[in-house]
């Protein structure tokens, strides 16, 4: 990771560009869910833009949370 004075992602929507058109150059064939996944990650631990319908107290998400160890059995839902 390196930084820039100016940077080029300034919104959520640059992000998501951003992260669509680095997919697309390495040929990942990732699908919208993913391009929207990895934004979010980013967003999470590097950029910390305001997301359209997101409140900004939310936090990161669950999906961040560390997986449980191989074999460990899923709690009763």
């Amino acid at each position: 990771m390196h930084w820039r004075d100016q940077r080029i992602v300034q919104d959520w929507d640059g992000l998501v560009r951003e992260v669509r058109r680095w997919q697309d150059r390495a040929h990942l064939g990732w699908s919208d869910a993913d391009v929207q996944e990895v934004a979010r990650h980013l967003n999470d631990i590097v950029y910390r833009l305001p997301r359209p319908g997101v409140p900004l107290a939310a936090g990161p998400s669950a999906a961040l949370q560390p997986l449980p160890a191989a074999g460990t059995p899923k709690p009763a839902v």
